[in-house]
């Protein structure tokens, strides 16, 4: 016995959970609590070893499935898991140390998520290995771990790393989330980060005017520790867009402008601003922002970066390039239409 459980809550995830179960082997409980599947989901789930319980939540509650979930773990240590993730090989070892440390009641470990394929991975440390009965779930989606005797020691346990690797189609829960969140902020209109994730269903649907009222209530707020790094000047940077495509791009250059000074050390709030501009074709002033865009050293940026990749390789050199050249084809027709 390692004092180990892996809890997860799952539903519809055949496609998935053999993968996450396999790289669970070696701890001494892996807890299945399914949520109403109609695919292979328990079945493999039994087939592999799991403790495997089923429930149905309606209209769905995340922090309630988690919590249910979480009770029937026989451990003092719990490690919160999803199916379509995976604990990476090395990573046992340093959290079965990490646990012998009973002055703390959780830790921070890596998250890396491969939502990008091919592109740059983003490493965002979460408390997801916790002790049993100090720790609980809130909210009914994104739903956050809390302290139930704070203020709480938590540790950081890097070495062990979570991998994240998603469905690339998540358009059947789309519509689902958009409801659980309208649910969430008006059953917690405090909870700033639910009118952060409700604003980005809009921007998905390209609901411009929905999706900034709901933005502006998260980048008003103080920065929360829990929120991941970068998060409230991604939440800036869907703000600017969303004013731009509805029409008010002096606006969205101010938000893209405080973004960028929030974030010195990035290149994307400069570079989505450029792109506002060229969809605007106000390419001299897409230029100027490129070029202050390209002033930042790529090996400066933080490690936690969305398009970094991107950005890092030719991605703004090259729309530059095409502004410049555009710029110099509209000065040659403006010089032959004065000679003719």
């Amino acid at each position: 016995m390692n004092g180990v459980s892996a809890v997860l809550i799952v539903k519809n995830e055949a496609k998935f959970i053999g993968r996450c179960l396999k790289s669970l082997e070696g701890l001494d409980q892996v807890v299945v609590h399914d949520t109403g599947s109609t695919d292979d989901t328990v079945r493999i789930a039994r087939q592999m070893g799991a403790d495997v319980s089923e429930t149905e939540i309606s209209p769905f509650h995340f922090a309630q499935a988690r919590n249910e979930a979480m009770m029937r773990a026989k451990n003092r240590w719990i490690l919160s898991i999803d199916a379509d993730e995976m604990l990476r090989e090395g990573s046992l070892g340093p959290l079965l140390g990490a646990i012998k440390n009973y002055s703390i009641s959780a830790y921070q470990i890596g998250y890396e998520n491969r939502a990008l394929e091919g592109g740059s991975t983003m490493l965002n440390p979460r408390v997801v290995l916790f002790q049993k009965g100090r720790w609980i779930w809130k909210y009914r989606v994104h739903e956050r771990l809390l302290s139930l005797f704070p203020p709480a020691k938590v540790g950081r346990l890097l070495e062990c790393v979570i991998e994240h690797h998603p469905d690339p189609d998540k358009s059947a829960r789309r519509a689902q989330n958009l409801d659980l969140l309208k649910m969430c902020v008006e059953e917690n209109p405090e909870y700033f980060y639910a009118s952060r994730q409700l604003g980005l269903e809009y921007v998905l649907r390209e609901e411009w005017n929905e999706a900034i009222s709901h933005l502006e209530v998260h980048v008003k707020q103080p920065v929360d520790p829990a929120d991941a790094p970068f998060e409230r000047v991604a939440s800036r940077m869907q703000l600017a867009k969303c004013l731009a495509r509805a029409g008010d791009l002096q606006r969205a250059m101010n938000e893209f402008m405080t973004a960028a000074d929030e974030a010195p050390l990035r290149r994307e709030p400069l570079y989505w601003a450029s792109i506002e501009l060229i969809r605007a074709s106000l390419l001299w002033d897409a230029v100027a922002i490129l070029q202050r865009c390209l002033k930042i050293p790529p090996d400066h940026m933080p490690e936690f970066s969305l398009y970094s990749k991107q950005l890092q390789e030719d991605l703004a050199e090259t729309d530059l390039l095409w502004c410049q050249t555009q710029i110099a084809e509209i000065e040659e027709n403006r010089k032959k239409g004065k000679t003719a």
